[in-house]
C-alpha cells in the first residue's frame, strides 16, 4: 500500500504545486495559451511514466476481471489500428490512464495512509490558489494553466479538498479566486455544489430512511442530452453579441461568441459521427483538424474528438468505474464536476481520470455521509451507485 501513497502523493504535487508555465502574464490570445505550456508537457510525460512504473510495480497484485481483460484486450486493438495516425499517441495515454485509475480505484490508501494523504493533498492544494497571486492572462489573474477555465477546474478540486476537510477559510479563499478570476465554469460548479448539498441535507431530513440511487451513466446521459440540446439553440440563436473577455459582463450574459463557437463545435461533431459516420475508429489526437470550428468543449464529445468514437466508448467505462465505486458520498461534489465535463474540456480520460480517482478517494474518506454509514447499520442517508 505504501507505494499507492506514494504515487498519490506525486501525482498530487505535479499537478497542484509545480507551475506549468514559466510565462507569469500571458498577453496573447487563448487559443496560443498551450504553446507556452512548456513545464506542463514534460510534467504530464513524467506522469505518464510514473503510471506505467505505478502498474508494473503493482503486476503481483492485479487481479483482471473477465470484463476489465476484454477492456484491455479491445482498448489495445483499437489503439493499434490508429497506429500511424493523429490519435495513436494520445489514445496511448489514455489507455494508460483508464488502467492505472482502474488499479487505484480498487487499492485506495488504507485509513493511516488514507489520512496522511488528505493532509497532504490540502497542502498542495494550498500552493496551488497561491498561483492565483502570480499568473495572469490579460488583466485576469489565474494559475499556472494560464486559461482562467482550466485553472478554475483544478481550484474546484481545491475547493473540495477544502469543504471536505472542513477548512472553511481556505475554501472561501478558493472561492474569491475562482470569481474574481471571471471563471464563469467555476462559479458554475460551486453553485452547484453548494445548491445540490443544501437540497441533500433536506432530502435527508424529510427522507432519513429513503436510498437515493444514481449513476454515472445516467448523469452522463442526461449532461449529453442537455449538451446537445442546448448547443443546437446556440446555433440557431440570432442574439449572440461580441466575444465577452475581461468584464464582469461574463457573469451576466452567455450568449456571446466564445459561447456560439463551442455550441457550434458540439453540433458540427455530433453531426460527424451520427449523420457522416466520420471519428468512428479513429480521432485527431491533440491536433484541430480544422473540419470542426474548434474543439469541442464538453468532456465526452472532445474524446470522441481525440481518441474516435468506438476506444471513446471503452474510455467512457472506465471513468464510469470510478465515478460509481468512489463517489458514492459524494453526489454534490460530482454534480458540480459534470459543470465542466459538459461545456469544457476533456477532464476525464487520461492522467486527468488518475487524478479524479485520487480526489473522490479522498473525499469518500472524509464525507460525513460515509461517517454516519459508519456508526449505524441502518443507514439515515445513503448515496449508492454514485
Amino acid at each position: 500500500m505504501k507505494k499507492n501513497i506514494i504515487f498519490a502523493g506525486t501525482v498530487l504535487l505535479i499537478f497542484f504545486a509545480l507551475p506549468k508555465t514559466i510565462t507569469t502574464v500571458h498577453t496573447g490570445t487563448f487559443s496560443d495559451v498551450g504553446d507556452n505550456l512548456q513545464l506542463w508537457k514534460v510534467q504530464r510525460a513524467a506522469m505518464v511514466f510514473a503510471c506505467i512504473t505505478y502498474l508494473l510495480f503493482s503486476l503481483s497484485q492485479l487481479r483482471l476481471s473477465k470484463a476489465a481483460a476484454v477492456w484491455i484486450s479491445a482498448a489495445t486493438a483499437l489503439a493499434t489500428l490508429q497506429a500511424g495516425t493523429e490519435s495513436f499517441a494520445a489514445s496511448i495515454y489514455a489507455i494508460v490512464g483508464a488502467a492505472t485509475a482502474y488499479h487505484y480505484s480498487k487499492n485506495i490508501p488504507g485509513a493511516e495512509d488514507g489520512e496522511r494523504l488528505s493532509r497532504f493533498a490540502v497542502a498542495m492544494a494550498l500552493f496551488y490558489i497561491s498561483q492565483y497571486l502570480v499568473f495572469r492572462i490579460g488583466s485576469r489573474v489565474t494559475a499556472s494553466f494560464l486559461d482562467p477555465n482550466i485553472s478554475g477546474y483544478y481550484l474546484y478540486l481545491c475547493y473540495l479538498l477544502f469543504r471536505y476537510r472542513k477548512h472553511r477559510a481556505l475554501a472561501f479563499l478558493a472561492a474569491f479566486a475562482g470569481a474574481y478570476s471571471l471563471s464563469r465554469n467555476f462559479v458554475l460548479a460551486v453553485l452547484i455544489f453548494e445548491i445540490s448539498r443544501f437540497a441533500l441535507i433536506t432530502f435527508q431530513r424529510i427522507k432519513p430512511s429513503r436510498p437515493l440511487f444514481l449513476r454515472a451513466e445516467l448523469l452522463t446521459i442526461a449532461s449529453l442530452i442537455v449538451v446537445a440540446a442546448g448547443s443546437l439553440a446556440v446555433t440557431k440563436s440570432s442574439q449572440i453579441t461580441e466575444t465577452i473577455g475581461d468584464s464582469s459582463r461574463r457573469f451576466t450574459n452567455i450568449m456571446d461568441n466564445s459561447n456560439y463557437q463551442r455550441a457550434l463545435a458540439n453540433v458540427q461533431t455530433i453531426e460527424r459521427v451520427v449523420i457522416k459516420h466520420e471519428l468512428v475508429l479513429s480521432g485527431n489526437g491533440s491536433s484541430n483538424d480544422g473540419v470542426t470550428a474548434v474543439r469541442p468543449h464538453n468532456a465526452f464529445l472532445r474524446a470522441v474528438y481525440r481518441y474516435g468514437f468506438a476506444l471513446s466508448i471503452l474510455l467512457f467505462l472506465a471513468f464510469f468505474f470510478v465515478l460509481n465505486k468512489l463517489g458514492r458520498t459524494s453526489l454534490p461534489a460530482i454534480l458540480g464536476l459534470f459543470s465542466y465535463y459538459s461545456i469544457l474540456n476533456d477532464f476525464i480520460t487520461g492522467i486527468d481520470l488518475v487524478l479524479l480517482a485520487i480526489i473522490l478517494s479522498i473525499l469518500a474518506r472524509s464525507s460525513p455521509l460515509r461517517k454516519s454509514e459508519n456508526k449505524s447499520a441502518t443507514t439515515t442517508y445513503r448515496l449508492t451507485g454514485l
